[in-house]
């Protein structure tokens, strides 16, 4: 389905337009994007370009970084997909790494569609150990898009906001992981460091310190309520069952959280009737102990 100028020209604003809220655009033009970015901008044009075309649009990967196929397999798909009027976007690696989109298919070359202005890749290109003029394609970046089946009611688009904001903090953070990091370690209030990072807040800071080797625990709801019904926190709770079990306190917050989180315990009953209604309701071997 051809889209035309002035659909193509309102996709590339709004891509754009993307970069640019996300503060990446400058490294993108000069850099490129790394295949997060890239699969994040994928799926935003996508989003963006499906109510244009009243059509749903599928893109799927064609190979996995933990199974890379042989070279004929990759030349071969590619092929298939060509010829079945898909579109194959993929990524050069070598002396300049760029993505790029495949538009022909001849019997010795993949023809391109190509921002830096190659026209064509050998096939050769499938297998570095072959790769002629040092470039070779990354076979888990080979994505497949083509259209799907006709849109039967409006698409609404998505509000740009929250999950912008989230993917460009995710962003953020993890091209300054390193010093960030640092910087937590050498912070002596390791729980307030985390909760002034974008997007953390004063419950998921206990899980991030937890992740980052911190031994406390996290008062999500369940744990909240255990606490509660005994009349302390949640961190005082776990450290408690901390000394009397000989283990640390993130230990006994994640197995309290699974047992609550499974229904082995009801944190819910707990704190309405007490320990010993809630174990009324504890199944063990097969049996509902209770008034029956």
């Amino acid at each position: 389905m051809p889209i035309g100028y002035e659909v193509s020209l309102r996709l590339f604003k709004r891509g754009v337009a993307y970069l640019q809220t996300r503060d990446r655009l400058a490294a993108a033009v000069r850099w490129g994007m790394s295949q997060s970015l890239w699969r994040q901008l994928l799926a935003e044009m996508i989003a963006q370009a499906e109510p244009l075309l009243a059509h749903r649009i599928v893109a799927r990967d064609m190979f996995t970084r933990d199974r890379p196929p042989d070279p004929e397999t990759i030349i071969d798909l590619v092929e298939f997909a060509i010829r079945g009027q898909r579109a194959v976007i993929l990524l050069i690696r070598g002396e300049y790494s760029h993505f790029t989109v495949v538009s022909g298919i001849s019997d010795t070359r993949l023809l391109l569609h190509d921002s830096f202005g190659l026209k064509w890749l050998g096939k050769q290109a499938a297998d570095r150990t072959k790769a002629v003029g040092k470039r070779w394609i990354a076979a888990e970046s080979i994505t497949m898009i083509e259209l799907g089946d006709p849109v039967t009611r409006p698409i609404v688009l998505p509000a740009a906001s929250s999950t912008t904001k989230k993917a460009a903090a995710i962003d953020e953070i993890w091209d300054n992981r390193h010093d960030l990091h640092a910087a937590y370690l050498a912070d002596p209030d390791k729980l307030t460091f985390c909760a002034e990072l974008p997007f953390i807040g004063e419950i998921t800071r206990y899980h991030l310190a937890k992740d980052l080797g911190l031994d406390v625990a996290k008062p999500d709801i369940h744990l909240a309520r255990l606490a509660r019904a005994e009349g302390v926190t949640a961190q005082e709770l776990c450290l408690r069952h901390a000394h009397e079990a000989g283990c640390r306190v993130s230990t006994v917050d994640t197995i309290l959280w699974r047992a609550c989180a499974e229904g082995i315990r009801d944190s819910e009953l707990y704190l309405e009737r007490g320990w010993s209604a809630e174990c009324l309701h504890l199944p063990v071997d097969g049996l509902l102990y209770g008034n029956g």
